[in-house]
């Protein structure tokens, strides 16, 4: 599985793109839509770190900042790309 995620993944990189179709795919909806719900995921990461002091909701709060943080890097490169 590892092996053909990694395939995929470089096919998609090779692939170059003229300049109208280079805009036409970074201003694509679904990647700010993604933005928009990564933000909201590390908001409400940070948040929850500062709304008790429990350790488990601590360590939630740190997962969801994470992952927010993570579908933001996403999110960026995909438009960068």
């Amino acid at each position: 599985m590892y092996f053909s995620a990694k395939i995929l993944v470089m096919s998609e990189e090779s692939k170059t793109y003229t300049p109208s179709e280079s805009v036409k795919e970074a201003n694509q909806p679904a990647h700010y839509v993604l933005m928009t719900i990564s933000v909201i995921i590390g908001i409400t990461g940070v948040l929850l770190r500062f709304a008790s002091e429990s350790h488990a909701l601590a360590i939630v709060s740190n997962i969801l900042f994470i992952i927010g943080v993570i579908l933001g890097f996403k999110a960026v490169f995909a438009i960068l790309k």
